[in-house]
């Protein structure tokens, strides 16, 4: 035999699943393809973000373009910082060349290239192996792919002094790739 408690417990799970199948069983909610979302909803989302962010040059007056190499610092799912890249991976074809741009709002940046196993430091002009962004918003640096860079990956740190007075550090960043 059940208790007064059991009995009671069992009424009110009962009262929730009459409630629950009651709140289901009205009319169904059509949706549109856009509010289930489909294979292109990603790229739409992140089309908009990067064109939202190349409009707004903050203070650094810097006009932003495909090249642009955007970098975030975010809170994971835990509430410690994540860097966030886009492009993760910027492309380059061999023998082209090209002049990149790095932009972070969440504070100054460096980025140091890390050699790769085959002893190759840099694709920059002048075998540069530091770029530092400015003190504006968004802290803005560009620096040339010079068009001899052979076909590697190129991997590199980014350290960011964050606008609230701590750093955060990232040791492998997604590279530079250039490819035949």
């Amino acid at each position: 035999m059940l208790s007064n408690r059991s009995n009671k417990a069992l009424v009110w799970h009962a009262i929730v699943i009459v409630a629950v199948v009651l709140a289901c069983s009205g009319t169904p909610v059509k949706m549109t393809a856009q509010d289930r979302g489909d294979h292109g909803s990603f790229q739409r989302a992140h089309k908009d973000l990067r064109d939202k962010l190349k409009t707004q040059t903050g203070d650094s007056g810097v006009v932003f373009d495909d090249s642009t190499i955007f970098i975030g610092v975010v809170p994971n799912g835990n509430g410690s910082p994540n860097a966030s890249r886009d492009p993760s991976e910027m492309r380059i074809k061999v023998n082209k060349g090209a002049t990149l741009t790095w932009a972070c709002w969440d504070g100054k940046f460096r980025l140091d290239f890390v050699p790769t196993p085959t002893g190759k430091e840099s694709p920059l002009e002048r075998m540069e192996t530091k770029v530092e962004g400015g003190d504006s918003v968004p802290s803005v640096a560009s620096a040339v792919v010079r068009s001899d860079a052979g076909v590697g990956h190129y991997y590199f740190s980014v350290h960011v002094d964050l606008a609230d007075g701590t750093k955060y550090d990232d040791p492998s960043c997604p590279p530079i790739i250039i490819e035949p």
